[in-house]
């Protein structure tokens, strides 16, 4: 185990060479004011797990995580990044506490169930996919957005969508070979 931020260090992960993760959980603790995950080099994470007593962890690069995300407290701040889970990778305890500022991307064999991490800065906004009969492999990318969505404010004459009666935020789902979704159940 490697626990980042538990006064060993100043609570930033800077990988600009090789990790290997094998069966290592990283940790994240602490209460460093601006921690990070960076360096010149994409890390692959076994297992990752965020419990800051506080702050937040900024996400400097597009790190992916094959094991156990696990989210007890403090949130990951994508910014113009993402974090990728693994087709093995599963995620953990994640909730108001601890979510994922930004976008997630999830990489797929096969059929599977998934609660994608997701909020904006001030509200957990989880999405749950589920594959069925059909799904294949690839990967679906999920971010959230807490404003209407663009059609709201400025409706289409056939959405009839009342804009006093949305629920002022809208989610944005891509896939990569993924199909569509006939081949998935969304929750939001």
């Amino acid at each position: 185990a490697i626990n980042v931020g538990g006064g060993n260090s100043a609570g930033a992960w800077i990988n600009n060479g090789a990790f290997t993760a094998n069966t290592t959980t990283v940790t994240f603790t602490g209460t460093a004011a601006a921690p990070s995950i960076g360096g010149t080099i994409n890390t692959a994470f076994n297992n990752l797990t965020i419990n800051k007593a506080s702050n937040n962890l900024n996400i400097d690069i597009t790190p992916t995580v094959n094991g156990v995300l696990t989210m007890t407290n403090g949130k990951l701040i994508a910014g113009a990044n993402r974090l990728i889970l693994g087709v093995a990778a599963t995620v953990s305890t994640q909730g108001a506490p601890s979510y994922v500022v930004g976008t997630v991307q999830k990489n797929y064999s096969a059929a599977g169930t998934l609660t994608f991490p997701v909020g904006d800065a001030n509200n957990y906004t989880p999405v749950t996919i589920q594959g069925t009969a059909g799904f294949t492999a690839g990967s679906l990318t999920i971010t959230t957005t807490g404003n209407d969505h663009p059609q709201v404010t400025t409706p289409i004459s056939s959405t009839g969508i009342n804009a006093s009666k949305s629920v002022t935020r809208f989610w944005t789902l891509a896939s990569a070979a993924v199909p569509a979704a006939s081949a998935n159940n969304e929750t939001f």
